[in-house]
């Protein structure tokens, strides 16, 4: 981790983050978490040493096979468009939520009502990172960890401005490395730490800014869990 930073009060994120975007030639990720875990996709936290690819691919297939009556298949063209779609919808997958917008990160750290306090990570990110579909054709095959810049194939994608981390089995070292512990990212990410004591406010100040549980949520679950806020 190239640096932890501890932030005041919402105003205080909002300067933290300024002072890092300008940085010519990179692009800047944003991801909240509720709790200071490592950085790894949801089908890698359980035991990050078991190579679950071949599990993945028959979860992916099962759910092929039994939602062809909930969603329209024919707008999903390949496997890397079934897994940001699953993913969406609570798939254990090798992908990694990230947004590029910093206030989206900050809702999903601060939304979770927990007296602890919360996290925003910062991935500095460039174009070599990239993923590139025409060469990287399946999910299952690639040998390093990837920036997914994903199809907007579901309106939680677009309301979240959503990216992904997708993450590899490493061979080598027979395991899931996470983020922060990889050579290759772990020099480019920051740690924003959000004290329990603000996160309250911080989510009155996002209500404001029109970051909220219907924005992030443009459905009837986003809309049960605003009007559950808001009373």
């Amino acid at each position: 981790m190239s640096k932890t930073i501890e932030i005041e009060s919402f105003s205080d994120f909002i300067k933290q983050v300024e002072q890092s975007a300008n940085i010519d030639n990179f692009f800047m990720l944003f991801r909240g978490q509720s709790v200071d875990k490592p950085l790894l996709p949801s089908i890698a936290r359980l035991n990050p040493y078991e190579d679950t690819t071949r599990k993945e691919m028959l979860m992916l297939g099962e759910l092929k096979r039994r939602a062809f009556n909930n969603i329209d298949s024919g707008k999903l063209k390949d496997h890397w468009d079934w897994l940001v779609y699953a993913q969406h919808f609570g798939l254990r997958t090798r992908l990694l939520d990230w947004s590029t917008n910093p206030l989206v990160a900050l809702f999903f750290a601060c939304s979770d009502y927990n007296n602890s306090d919360s996290y925003v990570y910062l991935l500095i990110a460039d174009k070599a990172m990239r993923l590139r579909r025409n060469i990287d054709k399946s999910p299952f095959a690639i040998g390093a960890t990837k920036i997914l810049r994903p199809p907007q194939n579901n309106e939680r994608i677009i309301a979240q401005s959503g990216w992904f981390t997708a993450h590899a089995f490493s061979k080598k070292h027979e395991q899931f490395i996470s983020l922060d512990l990889n050579k290759k990212t772990k020099n480019r990410i920051k740690k924003y730490v959000i004290p329990r004591q603000i996160k309250g406010d911080i989510m009155k100040k996002l209500y404001k800014f029109g970051i909220n549980y219907q924005t992030m949520f443009p459905d009837l679950e986003g809309l049960c869990k605003q009007v559950n806020w808001e009373y």
